[in-house]
């Protein structure tokens, strides 16, 4: 996850938990640190609302990269 406040990304492990195909993906993040956690709360609080070309109301962007996708067991 990218945040202007660090000068490198976010690191963690997440779970998707629902796929919205072009709106993007639904993460949980697993046994992420109190303090990182805390980082992230804080980062979507901050986000700003974006206005696609046909939604009503803005709603707030996220930006982060996939790094590796594995299969749960």
């Amino acid at each position: 996850m990218y945040d202007a406040s660090r000068p490198a990304p976010v690191i963690v492990e997440a779970v998707a938990i629902r796929d919205d195909a072009e709106r993007g993906l639904a993460m949980r993040f697993l046994d992420t640190p109190p303090p990182v956690a805390q980082h992230i709360e804080q980062i979507v609080a901050t986000l700003p609302a974006v206005e696609a070309l046909r939604a009503s109301d803005p709603e707030p962007v996220f930006i982060a990269d996939i790094l590796e996708r594995r299969e749960l067991d």
